[in-house]
């Protein structure tokens, strides 16, 4: 049975609270630009992957960023609903944010949330890493107690407890203010198999464990574990933490174009409509700057999404296509704030409010991978940087 907490006194706010954050559901002909969101695809996903995972091993949802894009209020619902019984998030604001639309399982946050606000940690029930020693004394000096899991550096040099400074984390093992209740750490190199990055993550390997070894002989009980992430379960899949934390797998993506070694489902679309349509004649020049010249009179359709929602603006010279009625459609111009432009010269039956698609979960040839390609980035970062003005409908 799920206990009670502190933060369910909210009574009525939390109510409307929950009541405003609902997923706008009423967008059922969205007449700018939408993300669409498969149910089935996300609920796929985690069976597949549970089916990896020992029977000693729980997936730990991580649905920072919005969910990567895709909602964390209502995908962690959907989770909770369907057995999940762990979160990730980035930040404190994200953690309240589930507590007050209702989420009851455990909130890990995997990064910084300053000492003043730790009294907001008590009361949402909320799970602080220690990223640090410094941290983490800061943390204690505060006299609040809080649930916590360490963060153990053991060789991405990024953020956690030196690997060597095992007197540091008995100290915080010991502590009656910070209540640790796991260690981990993290892969700098899980998504690749080549020579120098399988010695690296190896060797990353050998450090957690003799962490954990440390620890167990100084008599100390290291509780939850976790080291693997989405390709630390896929391409590392014989270790047997506690935890596995599942990020952009749970949706159905990889970070770049790659084979996917488990059959897993992308979730998210990314559509507009054509807004405009006009006839730009030979010699003339499209959108800002000089650099793209009509070779031709074209037929140039305007759709209303630009980098405010998220698109790249690196795409703009990019040979960026999208998919109208998965015909293969070139963007000119540059991308702007708020639209972009494309040329439709051979589709002539497009006309305005023609939907116009981004990125496709059920075409690979304009999969979230490729449009990331493109820009020069990773998947991760587009998708996270969706805007929220984009309504998500959920099918």
């Amino acid at each position: 049975m799920m206990k009670t907490r502190p933060y369910q006194a909210l009574g009525s706010l939390s109510k409307f609270y929950r009541c405003c954050s609902q997923p706008l559901k009423w967008y059922k002909k969205p007449r700018r630009a939408w993300k669409e969101c498969s149910k089935e695809a996300l609920l796929h996903n985690v069976t597949t992957i549970q089916s990896q995972l020992s029977s000693k091993t729980a997936m730990m949802a991580v649905v920072k960023a919005d969910a990567y894009g895709h909602g964390a209020t209502y995908c962690s619902r959907l989770l909770e609903k369907n057995g999940v019984t762990i979160f990730a998030v980035a930040t404190l604001d994200e953690g309240i944010e589930l507590r007050k639309a209702g989420i009851r399982g455990d909130i890990l946050i995997f990064g910084y949330t300053a000492p003043e606000d730790v009294d907001k940690i008590q009361h949402f029930d909320l799970i602080q890493t220690i990223i640090s020693e410094q941290y983490g004394l800061a943390l204690e000096q505060t006299g609040i107690r809080i649930r916590c899991h360490l963060k153990i550096d053991t060789g991405m040099h990024r953020v956690g407890i030196p690997q060597k400074k095992l007197g540091t984390m008995i100290h915080f093992y010991r502590s009656a203010i910070l209540v640790v209740e796991g260690i981990y750490s993290h892969l700098g190199s899980a998504d690749s198999l080549d020579e120098f990055a399988i010695e690296r993550t190896e060797a990353q390997i050998t450090a957690y464990n003799e962490v954990l070894a440390q620890l167990r002989k100084a008599g100390i009980d290291p509780l939850r574990t976790h080291l693997q992430s989405s390709y630390g379960l896929q391409n590392y899949k014989e270790l047997q933490y506690d935890y596995v934390r599942i990020g952009i797998s749970l949706y159905g993506c990889q970070s770049e174009v790659s084979d996917m070694p488990l059959p897993l489902r992308p979730v998210l679309s990314l559509k507009s409509r054509i807004a405009l349509i006009e006839y730009v004649a030979e010699d003339d020049f499209i959108g800002y700057g000089n650099d793209v010249m009509a070779p031709h009179k074209m037929k140039i359709a305007m759709i209303p999404i630009g980098y405010a929602d998220g698109i790249p603006r690196d795409l703009s010279s990019a040979d960026l296509q999208v998919s109208i009625s998965g015909v293969a459609v070139p963007a000119v111009g540059r991308i702007c704030m708020d639209m972009m432009m494309l040329d439709v010269t051979n589709l002539p039956n497009t006309k305005v409010g023609t939907e116009v698609t981004l990125i496709d979960r059920m075409d690979a040839s304009f999969s979230a991978e490729i449009l990331a390609s493109k820009a020069g980035t990773i998947t991760n970062e587009v998708l996270s940087r969706l805007g929220k003005r984009l309504p998500v409908i959920y099918k």
